[in-house]
């Protein structure tokens, strides 16, 4: 494979025969579906140090085995990992040492796995200090733990069969265990070190004439934490990644800063000899920083590193709206490739099942067969994107000047910008969401299906229409519920024709079924129209230009009918409408109807290029995101559509 992300995709059109897109058709041939199992991960192989018996002679199996005089012994079980009652601590370290630190392998006898005999410990021995040490202060936390996963002894590195399948599956021992712990070998050494580091932890907002020298000082501390060989590996990424707000830091620290120490306790712990932070806090905080003085001449390229190394998505991606309010308009999916990009991994397509296993994609690739045939590593990424339903903007602003960029700043450019994410917590996680449930590659474009509709009625305020009389919070709450019911009422009351009776009463039905809904778990559908439900209040109480408009659905074999509005769309603040012919696409696929569980939808305003006459699949061109809610059954005409190649790819 072509380890080539650091060229531009000019560079890489100009040293290749065939086109982009031919090259990408070619990929789509070398497609596999995710179909790994995690039965092991029920079966899970730790190691555990018993600090009760002695270390002269084991008994392993019936059979009496002398171990060295002083070495320490390990031992290996099972544990159910779906068991969230079984704990255990997932260990990520780098496999080569840092400098200048020690790489004894003497210590320890582990536990052969047959049992009747011991082996000399493969990771070092500082490791598994370290890792115990670990365990018996979380065990003396009133943490039951049931021993340490660790790769190097937990995967039978003899079984090449059984080695790839832990290595293509290992977010899963991550993302289950209840302690996942990263060994840094950076030393904390000086009081001010560690006083940088609280503050860096307890920062707050943005302070007003911030000490430069306070901020230098933090910056260059962050800069040298990151300079740790665990922040540069691909794997290790992962590791964090799928980890998510469990992962703990382990950061040694000089025994002189004891006293400082123990006065922070709360937040770091008191482990002996190590600090215990939350990757999540400090990479929050480290973010924050990073964003409030990145346009420094100053400090720019020392926060671009950071940032490269230790980003918390949520934190760096977000940006104001036109009223002025925090939001998230952009996927992480491109920072994503780009991280596992720039990180070191001993084999390149491997970065292609990292990126997988942290977006959670479904369809993967062949990689000894892309390997075998060099295929370009920067053109298989793309190809990893499109395939899993990423949306790629390919309007007329994406002309092929864009070529002069690597694959990483193409993505970050191209994809998708104008999310407009509901006002909930998790808008990353909604967004992770938003890509098309199935799509196939073509000479034409990116092949889909869902539902087209034709947007009419732009919906006045619904004011004049007297409210229904105010009743109780469910799902909805009794606001929210009132001005639906309002706009219910002032569509269905017969000034505006009957093609408007069905979108009315499909709302008061929405409306009967929240009121009746209780206590049962929410289903994806009720929680998504619950958040669209909400826009179109807000778009409501918004005085300042009508934001509401119908649509309607086309079927595939009629381009224009008399079919009822049954969809209300909206635009997002500060933008009018025009009283001009716009189309929607919406696609929503639920976990049970996905193959790989997991809920997808889309709901993109775009043009209509041609006609609705023409046969075949109606082709699209991406305008923006656009929020709204709207009902469908089974029986809804469903049209293929094609979105056409971007005019940068068809060279």
């Amino acid at each position: 494979m072509q380890a080539d992300t650091s060229s531009t995709l000019a560079t890489i059109r100009r040293e290749t025969s065939s086109s982009m897109v031919s090259t990408l058709l070619d990929l789509q041939e070398h497609r596999k579906d995710d179909d790994r199992t995690y039965d092991w991960i029920k079966n899970l192989e730790v190691i555990y140090f018993d600090a009760s018996g002695g270390s002269c002679k084991r008994r392993w199996d019936d059979e009496v085995v002398a171990s060295n005089y002083g070495k320490r012994l390990l031992w290996r079980r099972r544990v159910n990992a779906d068991n969230p009652s079984q704990k255990y601590i997932a260990v990520s370290y780098t496999w080569q040492p840092p400098p200048n630190q020690p790489t004894s392998h003497d210590a320890y006898l582990v536990q052969s796995r047959e049992g009747s005999y011991a082996d000399s410990n493969r990771v070092r021995d500082q490791v598994l200090d370290r890792v115990i040490a670990y365990a018996n202060y979380r065990e003396a936390r009133v943490t039951s733990v049931r021993g340490f996963w660790i790769d190097q002894e937990c995967i039978d590195q003899e079984n090449e069969a059984e080695k790839q399948r832990a290595v293509q599956s290992i977010e899963y021992v991550y993302s289950h265990s209840a302690l996942p712990v990263a060994l840094l070998s950076v030393r904390i050494e000086s009081e001010d070190q560690l006083e940088n580091l609280v503050y860096i932890l307890r920062r707050k907002d943005p302070l007003r004439n911030e000490k430069r020298d306070l901020v230098r000082g933090a910056l260059n501390l962050l800069d040298y934490i990151i300079s740790d060989p665990w922040w540069g590996r691909g794997w290790t990424f992962q590791e964090d990644y799928c980890a998510s707000t469990k992962m703990c830091l382990l950061i040694p620290h000089s025994s002189s800063l004891k006293e400082l120490k123990e006065t922070n306790h709360q937040m770091f712990g008191r482990l002996e000899g190590e600090l215990c932070i939350r990757s999540t806090d400090f990479r929050s905080q480290a973010t924050k920083l990073c964003m409030e003085y990145r346009k420094s001449p100053e400090f720019k390229h020392t926060c671009e590193r950071i940032l490269d190394r230790a980003s918390k998505y949520n934190v760096q991606l977000l940006e104001l709206d036109n009223e002025g309010k925090c939001t998230i308009r952009q996927s992480m999916s491109p920072i994503i490739f780009s991280n596992v990009g720039k990180r070191g991994i001993t084999l390149e397509s491997d970065r292609l099942a990292v990126i997988a296993n942290c977006l959670g994609y479904f369809v993967r690739f062949d990689t000894h067969e892309i390997e075998r045939k060099g295929y370009s590593l920067s053109i298989a990424m793309l190809a990893l994107f499109l395939l899993n339903g990423e949306i790629l903007m390919n309007g007329p602003d994406n002309s092929r000047g864009v070529l002069r960029s690597n694959i990483f700043d193409y993505l970050r450019s191209q994809s998708l910008r104008t999310f407009q994410t509901p006002d909930i917590d998790q808008k990353l996680t909604f967004i992770k969401r938003c890509r098309f449930a199935d799509v196939k590659l073509s000479e034409e474009g990116i092949l889909t299906s869902g539902h087209l509709w034709r947007l009419g009625k732009i919906v006045e305020d619904a004011r004049s229409t007297r409210p229904p009389p105010r009743g109780d919070d469910y799902q909805l709450n009794w606001y929210q519920r009132m001005r639906l019911g309002q706009l219910a009422r002032h569509l269905g009351s017969g000034e505006c024709g009957s093609c408007y009776d069905y979108i009315a009463s499909a709302i008061d039905e929405y409306l009967d079924q929240d009121e009746r809904w209780e206590n049962k778990d929410i289903t994806f559908s009720k929680f998504y129209k619950d958040l669209m439900a909400e826009e179109i209040v807000k778009a409501m109480d918004d005085r300042r230009s009508p934001r509401l408009r119908l649509g309607l659905l086309i079927s595939q074999e009629e381009y224009r009918g008399t079919n009822p509005y049954s969809g209300v769309f909206i635009r997002e603040p500060g933008h009018r409408w025009e009283e001009d012919e716009t189309y929607v696409f919406t696609a929503v696929c639920l976990a049970e109807e996905t193959v790989d569980d997991i809920e997808k939808h889309v709901s993109l305003e775009v043009e209509l290029l041609g006609s609705l006459k023409s046969r075949g699949p109606k082709r699209l061109v991406i305008k923006r995101w656009i929020n709204g809610l709207f009902f469908f059954n089974r029986h809804s005409p469903i049209t293929d559509v094609v979105f056409p190649w971007p005019e940068s790819l068809l060279v």
